[in-house]
């Protein structure tokens, strides 16, 4: 009976020890396959161009002839880069309008003229296109004006121009009508347009194009 006994239970724990084995070599394997899981192009540029969209960006894939294999590990950390440039943007352009509604509300009061005392001067103000490490353009309004000194009105604009200043990766900068406007007693720069950029993403070795569109507004100074 004692032999039976000693029987059954080293054939329980033979089991046990077994089911353990298995379990672990499972979990094992599992774990090893969600990291080393591979993501096809495809659904790689899929993700990302939806996500680029939330904020007015045309975002492709242009050249993978030469791409590295797409880990889950690297497309998650690809899709969190993705999620943190476009609420930079949207926290950027909320910025932006409340600055530009409150400067628009800015009224030039009558103010009595005691003396006229002319200063010509050079203004200007920028605005970037930045969005993360790949590609970034700064276009620069600029302009050329003279301002009685004694109230700070305007007396005139002798000229003015918005063109692109320094850039990274830009491939044009095409301007959809962008104009400065005066009321008075400052220059306000309205800037619109596209930015074209393309650029290598390293990590994968895709090259992609990326369409930015640029709606701004920032006071020259």
């Amino acid at each position: 009976m004692k032999s039976i006994t000693k029987i059954f239970i080293c054939n329980v724990l033979m089991l046990s020890l077994a089911f353990s084995l298995l379990c672990g070599t499972a979990y094992a394997e599992t774990t090893e396959t969600d990291q080393t899981k591979q993501i096809s192009i495809k659904e790689y540029e899929n993700a990302m161009s939806q996500i680029y969209a939330q904020c007015g960006r045309e975002w492709k894939i242009i050249d993978s002839s030469n791409a590295k294999p797409i880990t889950k590990e690297i497309f998650d950390s690809e899709i969190e880069r993705a999620k943190k440039e476009v609420a930079e943007y949207q926290a950027a352009y909320k910025a932006e309008e409340i600055y530009s509604a409150t400067l628009t509300k800015t009224q030039v009061t009558g103010i009595h003229i005691n003396s006229i005392m002319p200063v010509t001067k050079n203004v200007s103000t920028s605005t970037s296109a930045s969005y993360g490490v790949f590609c970034n353009a700064v276009i620069i309004a600029s302009a050329n004006i003279t301002y009685n000194a004694d109230n700070g009105n305007i007396m005139s604009v002798n000229s003015q121009s918005i063109y692109q200043g320094t850039s990274v990766n830009l491939d044009a900068w095409v301007d959809e009508g962008s104009y400065i406007t005066n009321n008075g007693t400052f220059l306000y720069a309205n800037f619109r347009g596209k930015c074209y950029f393309s650029y290598t993403i390293p990590v994968i070795n895709v090259k992609v194009s990326d369409t930015v569109t640029v709606f701004a507004g920032s006071g020259l100074n």
